[in-house]
Protein backbone atom coordinates (compact mmCIF):
# COMPACT_ATOMS: atom_id res chain seq x y z
CA UNK A 1 0.00 0.00 0.00
CA UNK A 2 1.20 3.46 -0.71
CA UNK A 3 0.42 5.20 2.22
CA UNK A 4 1.21 2.36 4.79
CA UNK A 5 4.09 2.03 6.85
CA UNK A 6 4.38 -1.59 5.88
CA UNK A 7 4.44 -2.37 2.23
CA UNK A 8 1.79 -5.31 1.18
CA UNK A 9 2.86 -7.18 -1.65
CA UNK A 10 0.83 -9.29 -3.60
CA UNK A 11 1.09 -10.38 -7.41
CA UNK A 12 -1.56 -9.44 -9.80
CA UNK A 13 -1.87 -13.58 -10.92
CA UNK A 14 -2.97 -13.93 -7.59
CA UNK A 15 -5.43 -11.25 -7.83
CA UNK A 16 -6.67 -12.85 -11.35
CA UNK A 17 -6.34 -16.14 -9.43
CA UNK A 18 -8.67 -15.68 -6.67
CA UNK A 19 -11.09 -13.63 -8.57
CA UNK A 20 -11.39 -16.26 -10.81
CA UNK A 21 -11.95 -19.39 -8.07
CA UNK A 22 -14.63 -16.85 -7.21
CA UNK A 23 -16.09 -17.23 -10.50
CA UNK A 24 -15.44 -20.85 -11.13
CA UNK A 25 -16.72 -21.46 -8.05
CA UNK A 26 -20.18 -20.04 -8.77
CA UNK A 27 -20.26 -21.60 -12.07
CA UNK A 28 -19.76 -24.91 -10.67
CA UNK A 29 -22.31 -24.45 -7.83
CA UNK A 30 -24.86 -23.61 -10.62
CA UNK A 31 -24.51 -25.64 -13.24
CA UNK A 32 -27.37 -28.41 -12.50
CA UNK A 33 -29.98 -26.64 -9.95
CA UNK A 34 -32.83 -25.40 -10.85
CA UNK A 35 -34.18 -21.23 -12.00
CA UNK A 36 -35.03 -20.48 -8.58
CA UNK A 37 -31.85 -21.26 -6.69
CA UNK A 38 -29.77 -19.21 -9.59
CA UNK A 39 -31.18 -15.86 -8.27
CA UNK A 40 -29.85 -16.44 -4.44
CA UNK A 41 -26.47 -18.11 -5.98
CA UNK A 42 -26.18 -14.56 -8.07
CA UNK A 43 -27.27 -12.72 -5.03
CA UNK A 44 -24.46 -14.74 -3.04
CA UNK A 45 -21.54 -13.72 -6.12
CA UNK A 46 -23.06 -9.91 -5.61
CA UNK A 47 -22.28 -9.76 -1.84
CA UNK A 48 -19.11 -11.95 -1.98
CA UNK A 49 -18.29 -9.04 -4.69
CA UNK A 50 -18.96 -6.36 -2.48
CA UNK A 51 -17.52 -7.36 0.83
CA UNK A 52 -14.25 -9.29 -0.82
CA UNK A 53 -13.11 -9.66 -4.54
CA UNK A 54 -14.04 -6.25 -5.56
CA UNK A 55 -10.64 -5.04 -3.84
CA UNK A 56 -8.77 -7.73 -5.40
CA UNK A 57 -10.40 -6.70 -8.65
CA UNK A 58 -9.58 -2.99 -8.19
CA UNK A 59 -5.58 -3.42 -6.73
CA UNK A 60 -5.15 -5.70 -9.94
CA UNK A 61 -6.70 -3.26 -12.08
CA UNK A 62 -4.14 -0.31 -10.57
CA UNK A 63 -0.94 -2.71 -11.08
CA UNK A 64 -1.96 -3.29 -14.67
CA UNK A 65 -2.53 0.42 -14.93
CA UNK A 66 0.65 1.40 -13.99
CA UNK A 67 2.58 -1.38 -15.54
CA UNK A 68 0.76 0.08 -18.57
CA UNK A 69 1.21 3.67 -18.30
CA UNK A 70 4.50 4.35 -16.08
CA UNK A 71 6.55 1.05 -16.12
CA UNK A 72 8.13 2.48 -19.44
CA UNK A 73 8.83 5.83 -17.49
CA UNK A 74 10.64 4.42 -14.81
CA UNK A 75 13.30 2.73 -17.37
CA UNK A 76 14.56 5.76 -18.68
Amino acid sequence: MKYSDTPIAASVSEGLADIFQVLYNFLEAIKDVPNELIDQALIAVKDDFQSFWSRILCNVMRALNHIRYNAFNERD
